[in-house]
């Protein structure tokens, strides 16, 4: 018997007939022009599992770049600006690779995926533009890359030899589908699907992906799929499967909740390492549709390595429709339902009405400042009302706190310069030389003015104090040892009897992790209630931060975050002991999937509330770590995209108490948790537009 644990899902592979035939067509109707991997501004390249990758850019196919592994291996060209581009070329040393996608680093979208690359892959994007373009690939033995060539071609491609995916029910924009066979079939790989009672393994040879779906012995045990038609119609759905047992290990299959089949057999085939297939017809919807199987006999299901779906018309690329879904490799979650516009709302799972509306139309422009969550809730003002001081140095903010009548006189104290040690002395009133230390103190407003306002290797620190706003500030290389050091590691940190504060628009980032002299970007502890983060930009930092020092701190609770963008971070994003936390909309995006260690982290009694966030390169996106001997929950809302697949390193007994089972690619609630506000929220896959446009500083006028 198998533990009920959830697995990665690892992605569909599409596969597309008379590839060769449309690839040659699409050169000859092309004029390539200059590669750009080794002409654009700037050039280089790096990778994640590949060695000495500027051999993909050096114009010589006689060398290569070798891999290591075989699972999820990157390789990237890079750019000191943005490039504008059209056409992607992929040479490979071999033919290892069997699947791959192309990913645009800066947003997290998947451009294009396809099954082999082999002596020449073209790959015909439509027109793009970014800074860094990630090649991920799997293989069945470490894979060699020779060239990843880019070009802005002149003329038009007649064919496009890769689905084309975007992070939503927008099909992504290339050339012309006409040329694509009218009928195709489609591999979903079986361990790509959301498993219950089942796990994958590979103990047995013969098996396509990356393994196969081992069912548990028992009534119940199910796997289930989602499929993308762009039409309606009769399609031929087909098992590849291993029994090696004599008797019928019979599945129950439905599509769209309607049970077609209600003991469809899947009978020996002589050995687990004998596949053999089992198909069935049936009708398909337009746009997304859900195929389940589910054992109905004792001894559970066969062995699946995979299921494909044949007939119908698969759109490459559609320009007039919102409401077409191209074929690709990109898990379930990253696919609205086709009814669906990637600007709709999306759905809150909150308790309290009312509490998302649509705030998704202004894509990428910039919004101003509003406060939102459980600061809004309580009424923070911050200084508003009283005196407006503008400093330029740590001494004279240091004497702007001090320089009031009484400590809850109302100030907004407007920085233009740079606050480092050089320039900061205590002042009275608990201020010190080290940090700027707001402590028993209240209704203050610390505001950046434009992008001049650098608390360079200088924390800011909350303690015994309410009412407080911090906004549009960069703080960076706040360090708890080495020199010179400041506010224990942390950018800010509110600790002890903190209540009522918006932290806004706020760029943290350290240079790396404690073994370099930093702790944390943000942490709350001892005592932290009603704060709302939004549109910070964490970066380049091991820890973004904390809700809770210890098991036994429980005095923090009512926190939001919003629309944050965690950039290259490892973990605490945050880690969370006892409170109640409101995390929505916001982006998480790393150059590798092995970079991070965790993300959201619900431990000890906490209760999370995670609805339309973005998930882009994470390991470990939701859990519940054992590093606590008790766990915490959450409720989530179904639009939580993980992109390119859901990944968790660590498993329920080894690293995690508990992580989120996975239906049709989301991640699952473990409790009901409400907070007692409305939103504005948007659609997760409109959130990185927003996020990188909207997070950090330079973006309002406070």
């Amino acid at each position: 018997m198998k533990n009920n644990i959830p697995v990665r899902s690892l992605g569909r592979y599409a596969l597309f007939a008379a590839a060769t035939s449309l690839l040659a067509s699409a050169v000859q109707a092309q004029t390539l022009g200059d590669n750009l991997a080794i002409t654009g501004p700037s050039a280089g390249a790096d990778g994640s599992g590949f060695n000495d990758t500027k051999l993909v850019r050096d114009g010589n196919v006689g060398t290569a770049t070798q891999a290591s592994g075989t699972s999820n291996q990157r390789v990237s060209v890079k750019w000191g600006s943005a490039v504008t581009f059209n056409t992607v070329i992929l040479r490979e040393a071999g033919s290892k690779v069997t699947s791959w996608s192309l990913v645009d680093n800066d947003t997290g979208t998947v451009w294009a995926t396809g099954t082999g690359i082999g002596a020449e892959q073209v790959v015909n994007l439509g027109t793009r533009s970014t800074k860094k373009i990630n090649l991920i690939v799997n293989a069945t033995s470490a894979p060699a890359m020779a060239e990843f060539e880019v070009y802005n071609a002149s003329g038009t491609a007649s064919s496009a030899p890769a689905s084309s995916a975007a992070p939503s029910s927008v099909a992504a924009s290339s050339t012309s589908a006409s040329s694509v066979p009218s009928s195709q079939t489609i591999v979903y790989q079986a361990e790509s699907g959301s498993l219950s009672q089942a796990a994958v393994e590979s103990n047995h040879s013969g098996f396509t992906g990356s393994g196969f779906v081992n069912f548990d012995n028992l009534v119940g045990s199910s796997a289930q799929w989602t499929v993308n038609q762009a039409s309606a119609g009769t399609a031929t759905i087909t098992f590849r499967y291993a029994n090696g047992t004599t008797s019928n290990r019979a599945m129950s299959i439905s599509v769209n909740g309607t049970v077609i089949n209600s003991s469809l057999a899947f009978n020996g085939t002589g050995a687990w390492a004998t596949w053999a297939e089992q198909s069935m017809t049936t009708q398909l919807n337009a746009g997304s549709n859900v195929i389940r199987a589910v054992s109905t006999t004792s001894d559970g299901g066969p062995n699946l390595d995979q299921l494909s779906v044949t007939g119908g018309t698969v759109v490459v690329n559609s320009s007039s429709s919102q409401s077409s879904v191209a074929p690709s490799s990109v898990p379930a979650s990253s696919v609205a339902p086709s009814s669906v516009p990637a600007s709709s709302v999306a759905p809150s799972s909150s308790s309290v009405a009312n509490t998302s509306s649509s705030a998704s139309s202004n894509n990428g422009a910039i919004r101003p400042a509003k406060m939102e969550g459980f600061a809004a809730h309580a009424g923070v003002t911050g200084g508003a009302g009283g005196s407006v001081v503008t400093v330029s140095t740590g001494t004279e903010l240091n004497a702007a706190l001090c320089g009031r009548s009484t400590m809850s006189e109302p100030i907004v104290i407007r920085v233009n310069g740079t606050i480092n040690h050089g320039n900061t002395t205590a002042q009275g009133c608990n201020t010190q030389a080290d940090v700027i230390e707001i402590k028993a103190m209240s209704n203050i407003s610390i505001l950046g003015v434009g992008t001049n306002a650098l608390f360079d290797e200088m924390g800011i620190h909350v303690r015994d104090a309410s009412n407080i706003i911090i906004q549009n500030v960069h703080i960076r290389n706040v360090k708890k040892s080495g020199s010179p050091t400041s506010n224990g590691g942390d950018a800010i940190g509110l600790e002890t009897n903190v209540d009522r504060v918006w932290i806004d628009h706020n760029w943290l980032e350290a240079s790396g992790g404690e073994k370099d002299g930093y702790d944390s970007l943000l942490d709350m502890k001892a005592g932290v209630t009603n704060v709302t983060v939004s549109y910070n930009l964490y970066n380049d930092s091991s820890r973004a931060g904390l809700i809770g020092s210890s098991d036994s701190d429980n005095k923090n609770t009512n926190i939001t975050f919003h629309h944050n963008w965690y950039k290259n971070i490892e973990q605490r994003t945050p880690l969370i002991r006892h409170a109640l936390v409101h995390m929505y909309n916001n982006y998480w995006s790393n150059d590798s999937i092995d970079h991070m260690f965790h993300a959201i982290n619900s431990r000890m009694n906490a209760k999370a509330l995670v609805e339309s966030n973005y998930f882009y390169n994470v390991n470990n996106p939701l859990l519940a770590s054992d590093d606590s001997d008790v766990a915490g929950c959450w409720q989530t809302n179904n639009d939580n995209t993980v992109l390119p697949y859901i990944y968790y390193s660590r498993t329920v007994g080894n690293g995690a108490l508990v992580i989120p089972e996975v239906v049709s690619g989301q991640l699952q609630s473990t409790c009901s948790v409400s907070v007692p506000y409305a939103v504005q929220m948007d659609a997760a896959a409109n959130v990185p537009a927003i996020v990188m446009a909207n997070a950090g500083v330079g973006k309002i006028s406070p």
